[in-house]
């Protein structure tokens, strides 16, 4: 699982490569303001979360 600040949720596409062939999440806690990537919990939803599934086949590449 990797952890990155709320700023940071706007560009983490630019600095992740996604996980093979597995879909990744990110899920934002509202709560702790922390954005998690996970691969291995896919079902994982807080009471405070918003949930962005990203898939594989999914490409994003860093700008400039």
């Amino acid at each position: 699982i990797a952890r990155l600040s709320v700023p940071a949720l706007t560009t983490w596409h630019q600095d992740f490569e996604l996980f093979g062939a597995y879909a990744a999440q990110i899920i934002l806690d509202q709560s702790n303001g922390k954005a998690v990537i996970d691969k291995d919990e896919p079902h994982f939803i807080g009471h405070n979360t918003e949930q962005l599934v990203i898939r594989e086949s999914t490409r994003y590449r860093k700008n400039g």
